[in-house]
């Protein structure tokens, strides 16, 4: 008998490219400094353009996976750790209804759900 193989209909992310979306989380705040001072100059050269559109793709893309987040809880995790740059530890003040353990978790599971979204709109490397 032949094996079946089961084809998903959404891509699952790789631990890889869960790797790849955390480290792209913590850059956030470098592109958005990058786009900034990039848009403030009087004159773009080629490579200058290419950086600047990069960096807005790579932008937009994190914030709309953030906002395709399922579960809302999650997603207001998210947007508060990364979008809006505090700690770690501030999340962890902010909702305290979380162990610092569960909290990651959920931010473990947003890292998923953005991976997989940006696997899926082909937006990672």
């Amino acid at each position: 008998m032949e094996a079946v193989i089961q084809m998903e209909l959404f891509p699952s992310a790789t631990k890889d490219e869960m790797k790849y979306v955390r480290q792209q989380l913590k850059d956030y705040p470098k592109m958005c400094r990058r786009i900034s001072e990039i848009e403030q100059r009087e004159f773009l050269n080629d490579i200058d353009r290419k950086i600047l559109k990069k960096s807005k793709r790579k932008k937009e893309a994190l914030e709309t996976a953030i906002q395709c987040i399922m579960d809302e809880e999650i997603r207001e995790i998210m947007y508060y750790r990364f979008i809006e740059q505090h700690d770690r530890w501030a999340a962890i003040s902010k909702w305290t209804r979380f162990t610092d353990r569960s909290l990651d978790r959920k931010v473990q599971e947003g890292i998923k759900s953005i991976a997989e979204t940006l696997k899926l709109t082909n937006d990672i490397e």
